[in-house]
């Protein structure tokens, strides 16, 4: 089961949080970039509603899978803990010699 889960967390989870939080500060530069756009003329209000929209999504992916990938973490953990424990509990039943 653990493998299975480490298996599912990716190659290089490390790797996969740095890209979603580029995505994210991606995302908040973008907004302020469109937003003063918009202040200046450059872009009409519908057009930056609808860009602010795709960064929305953009942010809600991005935390979506962090959210995944720590939960994934997280259940790798309690799996460890839960057959450290296992273990330790096999090993005051056997009788010793």
């Amino acid at each position: 089961m653990i493998r299975q889960e480490r298996e599912r967390l990716q190659e290089n989870p490390d790797e996969d949080v740095k890209k979603w939080s580029a995505r994210l500060a991606q995302a908040d530069r973008m907004r302020a970039v469109y937003q003063e756009m918009a202040a200046k003329g450059l872009m009409t209000f519908e057009e930056l509603s609808g860009r602010l929209k795709e960064l929305q999504h953009m942010r809600e992916t991005a935390e979506r899978e962090m959210e995944v990938m720590q939960a994934r973490r997280k259940r790798i953990e309690e799996l460890e803990r839960d057959r450290d424990d296992l273990l330790s509990y096999y090993a005051c039943t056997v009788p010793r010699r």
